[in-house]
């Protein structure tokens, strides 16, 4: 839960600190919050991951913030040669991906 504000359209430009490890600060997803919905927990983003047909084996990185001002998750796909960004309603889950915006290849 880092905050920030990402816009649809340049994700890339909002998640490049999180890749680059300058938000050391952000929480881990290790409890359950009712609030924010599914992706708020380490399982709920693996099943969002996999509506989005992201592989399993895949290392993501969540962040719940908003985009384009409605309450949203970005999520990070280490894609092994690189990242690629997901901007998707909180309520992601299997059958319902929620996607506002991506894939978007991080930079």
């Amino acid at each position: 839960m880092s905050g920030r504000a990402y816009a649809a359209n340049a994700l890339p430009d909002g998640v490049n600190l999180l890749v680059e490890g300058t938000d050391e600060d952000l929480p881990s997803l290790a409890a359950e919050a009712p609030g924010i919905g599914p992706i708020g927990t380490p399982v709920g983003a693996r099943t969002c991951a996999t509506a989005l047909g992201v592989p399993s084996d895949a290392g993501l990185l969540v962040d719940l913030a908003t985009v384009d001002g409605q309450p949203a998750a970005v999520i990070v796909v280490d894609a092994g040669e690189g990242h690629v960004a997901y901007a998707v309603d909180r309520f992601c889950t299997t059958g319902t991906a929620g996607l506002i915006s991506g894939p978007q290849v991080v930079d």
